[in-house]
């Protein structure tokens, strides 16, 4: 395996920087981060993209998180971010890329998708967002997250959305919720996030129209966006597979590292 020793650089849309690390060589491969407080690229798939050094890795920190600018969202967040990374691989001349995105970035995925799916070779989706359906009851995980995300990142709000994150509650050692607990006290997020209105939108509708192979993979005992989101986008995407694995919540790649690189490592070098 390639040393690691992703290049971090930045790019801008629209007047807003964009981080991105870059890793390996080979065909693209974009890793779109999970909306957690104090999240980024890079600590979110560290388990993960070291063992792809055969693509050239592209790990965006979305807008609003790690090193990216902190820009005010009035609307579909899932729109907005959507809107940004597709704009930053064009201004990165990515004419074709696959895609590995869980929670808000599996939402952020399936946006680039809709805008352009010439775009995408290939989806990864890890329990994305969106697919509950408009009517259905948000976990109470999510709406913890919602309201650190929402200004409010208090320790109990943040403490209490990653505790239900794993499975495996041994995997969140202090230090790791420490260290996210930390980086949501950013003051330019807190202000700016008190400044937008983030607006849920239902991405289920737009599936049908998605044709590019898709991976969904799914926790079993995912206590933030539950499996039966994962059972009906299968309904609705015309060519897609769902992998579930038991035992396991809300952070596969981080859970059990070693089968999600498998299976995605599969699923992007078999021809469907």
């Amino acid at each position: 395996m390639e040393q690691l020793n992703p290049n971090s650089n930045f790019v801008d849309v629209d007047g807003v920087k964009i981080h991105y690390s870059q890793f390996g060589s080979g065909p693209y491969l974009v890793w779109l981060h999970g909306g957690g407080p104090g999240a980024n690229g890079v600590s979110n798939y560290s388990k993960n993209f070291p063992f792809f050094e055969n693509f050239t890795n592209i790990i965006f920190d979305l807008p609003r998180y790690g090193q990216s600018d902190k820009p005010v969202i009035n609307g579909s967040f899932f729109q907005a971010l959507g809107e940004y990374i597709y704009k930053a691989l064009k201004a990165l001349n990515i004419q074709k890329a696959s895609f590995v995105g869980n929670s808000l970035g599996g939402a952020t995925a399936i946006k680039v998708a809709q805008l352009d799916e010439s775009i995408v070779d290939k989806l990864i989706l890890m329990a994305p967002g969106g697919l509950s359906g408009k009517d259905s009851t948000l976990s109470p995980a999510l709406l913890l997250m919602l309201k650190a995300l929402g200004g409010d990142p208090s320790q109990e709000n943040v403490y209490g959305f990653l505790k239900q994150i794993a499975y495996d509650q041994s995997l969140l050692t202090e230090e790791l919720l420490h260290a996210r607990y930390s980086d949501a006290q950013n003051l330019e997020v807190i202000s700016t996030a008190r400044q937008s209105n983030f607006l849920p939108e239902n991405l289920l509708p737009i599936l049908e129209d998605i044709k590019a192979p898709t991976l969904l993979i799914w926790g079993k005992q995912d206590a933030v966006l539950p499996i039966e989101g994962g059972y009906k986008a299968v309904e609705k995407l015309e060519n897609c597979e769902l992998r579930a694995i038991s035992k396991c919540g809300h952070w596969v790649q981080f859970e059990y590292p070693e089968w999600f690189n498998q299976a995605v490592q599969q699923f992007l070098t078999t021809n469907r």
